[in-house]
């Protein structure tokens, strides 16, 4: 599937005036599909059916799986988890132990495949950026940390990252989005990273507030904030590969009248 996404940005660059959307509407269908029922991160096949009914609804060109969320409901709900990461007080330590945690690491590779196995489009997985993931992970050992990490912190915990990523080895994901929105960091520290999707042809973007950045290819897509599937904007512009997020509150009437706006 890492070639249909390639072919899809690629076509970006070269001026297509259809639109394609990359969406994450994680928090969207489990409001409107689940009742806002929690989403079973931890039984595969109801999530691939869950997922399955969200991309019937909103038909994208790509649909993305929000591990990112997976991970922040670990750690408000595994106080076994938690209390380990905090043993020891060295910088990274909480997220190794993250990372080292096989019954997530397994859920979530079971969850990705038996995801893949039942979509006939692109799927991404999103994840927080090396940093978020420090700061997300010390604060979930102890609440009140006052740590600070720096790129070469990141650099560091890119590779725990990368090595828990070889679990999707055989998902057949087309690649990975990783969430920059609370702190920006350099390419350099997603190497350890990029070394592992290069190997398993995964694209890598970045999302930023109005952008997601890949690297390969390289080129930058906008984002269709997600006040757009609220209000229907006409005025903004569409066309080419556009990356979105639905609103948790989004009225469904509207967002499937606005979805087939967008050619």
């Amino acid at each position: 599937m890492s070639d249909k996404l390639r072919v899809l940005l690629t076509e970006q660059g070269a001026e297509n005036q259809t639109c394609s959307l990359i969406i994450n509407a994680e928090d969207y269908a489990q409001h409107v599909l689940l009742q806002d029922k929690a989403i079973p991160w931890y039984d595969a096949t109801a999530y691939a059916n869950h997922l399955k009914q969200t991309v019937a609804l909103l038909k994208p060109q790509v649909a993305v799986i929000s591990l990112d969320k997976m991970i922040e409901h670990e750690l408000s709900n595994n106080q076994q988890l938690t209390t380990a990461m905090g043993e020891k007080s060295r910088a990274g330590y909480a997220l190794k132990i993250l990372m080292a945690d096989e019954r997530l690491k397994a859920a979530a590779s079971a969850l990705v495949v038996s995801s893949v196995l039942t979509q006939s489009i692109p799927i991404m997985i999103q994840l927080p950026s090396p940093l978020q993931l420090l700061y997300l992970t010390a604060r979930a050992a102890k609440s009140d940390t006052d740590d600070e990490f720096d790129a070469d912190d990141a650099e560091n915990a890119a590779i725990y990252i990368a090595d828990w990523l070889r679990a999707f080895k055989e998902a057949g994901i087309a690649g990975l989005i990783f969430d920059e929105r609370k702190g920006d960091i350099s390419l350099e520290a997603y190497q350890p990273i990029t070394n592992t999707a290069v190997h398993y042809q995964w694209v890598i973007g970045v999302r930023r507030d109005q952008e997601v950045v890949f690297t390969d290819p390289q080129i930058a897509i906008p984002v269709l904030p997600a006040t757009f599937w609220t209000s229907g904007d006409s005025n903004l512009q569409m066309a080419g590969v556009i990356f979105t997020e639905i609103a948790h509150d989004a009225i469904p009437e509207q967002v499937l009248d606005y979805r087939e706006r967008i050619n």
